[in-house]
């Protein structure tokens, strides 16, 4: 008789370790997704760093357009429209060192963008 309760036994642990498994393939699904996702978002970011000023132009103050100054370091939305406006009020820029006069733009800021622009 306790024959029959070795087979119940070993259905129940079957079952067990069915579950587990497909619990670990969800799983392992689920990152892959995930990180596919990530791979698909890091090709569309456009990063600037020094390396690649020294191989493309500089970013000049008085044409960029606003999608270009968001690409500087520490420049987003609201900083790239406050430089096109003060660009339009005061005729375009003399010197990169003019940036300084922009709203928002302080000394840490014109520091990490300084080597990527010109006038």
């Amino acid at each position: 008789m306790q024959t029959a309760k070795k087979p119940a036994a070993n259905f129940s642990q079957a079952k067990s370790i069915t579950v587990s498994l497909a619990l670990l393939i969800a799983l392992m699904l689920l990152l892959l997704m995930a990180w596919q996702y990530m791979q698909r978002r890091r090709a569309h970011v456009v990063y600037i760093t020094q390396e690649t000023v020294t191989a493309a132009a500089l970013l000049n103050l008085n044409t960029a357009t606003a999608n270009e100054l968001r690409a500087l370091p520490g420049i987003g939305a609201a900083r790239a429209a406050a430089i096109i406006s003060y660009r339009s009020e005061h005729g375009g820029f003399d010197s990169i060192e003019e940036l300084r006069h922009v709203a928002g733009i302080g000394e840490k800021t014109f520091a990490m963008i300084a080597p990527y622009i010109t006038v």
